[in-house]
């Protein structure tokens, strides 16, 4: 499966700090993980907190307790290897998330589907080339 796109989602998460919008993406993907019946994943992230979380097997915010509870409930039976990756390796993750903001609930199944600078990230990616970021 390495290197084909199985799903890519975006979703309005509503208001929240970066710490909210990591644990909120992260419990949505293991929730499509377990709906797809995929039992061993491996997951990349660039959020050191939430990592560092997993790590101690310990939520460090308490108004994020509620979903963190969630997703520990969802990694049981789960064979889940985290793994940290530096923002700038993480381009696609970023533009879905800023596309969710922004446009809302969207969910694509093919490359096909996707949109043209998506599909562009996605095949830098497969290709292990290097992702530059562009300062505003």
């Amino acid at each position: 499966m390495h290197g084909r796109l199985l799903l890519a989602f975006a979703k309005n998460l509503g208001y929240g700090n970066s710490t909210y919008a990591e644990l909120r993406a992260l419990l949505e993907g293991v929730k499509h993980c377990k709906k797809m019946n995929f039992s061993a994943v491996d997951i990349e992230m660039d959020s050191k907190v939430i990592l560092t979380w997993l790590d101690k097997n310990r939520c460090g915010s308490w108004y994020l307790e509620d979903f963190w509870e969630e997703l520990q409930l969802q990694l049981i039976a789960m064979d889940v290897r985290f793994m940290h990756i530096h923002r700038e390796g993480n381009a696609a993750a970023d533009w879905l998330a800023r596309r969710g903001a922004t446009d809302g609930d969207v969910e694509w199944q093919s490359m096909g589907e996707v949109a043209p600078l998506l599909r562009g990230l996605l095949r830098v990616d497969k290709w292990g080339l290097p992702s530059i970021r562009r300062k505003k």
